[in-house]
């Protein structure tokens, strides 16, 4: 996706603004898809973030990332209570790590997802 405005400033600061999102992604296959945080030391995908990102990558046409990333984390939304990981039925994780741990226990992670999933 490009657009054009009479600001020559503000259409590269969107071209800049591409490459900033594609920057934040992560594709392990057979892993996790999304958006790393902190990344190298934080080997973490982040539900949240995650989240963020993907109002940005549906904006501008990255369907296809998009809708791998939502698949990765509901393939661990937490199908019942799990006190231990402070997970409630249907949230999504908060933390998925590179080695499949994962933590939930955001409040704010899951409420991102009803929007982003027609």
């Amino acid at each position: 996706m490009t657009i054009e405005t009479p600001d020559r400033a503000l259409d590269k600061a969107f071209e800049c603004a591409k490459v900033g999102i594609e920057m934040l992604k992560t594709e392990q296959p057979g892993k996790v898809i999304g958006v790393y945080v902190g990344y190298p030391w934080l080997a973490n995908l982040w539900g949240r973030d995650t989240g963020w990102i993907l109002l940005a990558s549906l904006s501008i046409g990255d369907l296809e990332w998009a809708k791998k990333s939502i698949l990765t984390l509901l393939r661990d939304q937490a199908d019942h209570d799990y006190d231990i990981l402070a997970a409630l039925k249907g949230e999504i994780p908060s933390i998925q790590g590179y080695r499949s741990q994962f933590l939930y226990g955001a409040a704010d992670a899951t409420l991102y997802y009803p929007i982003l999933i027609p």
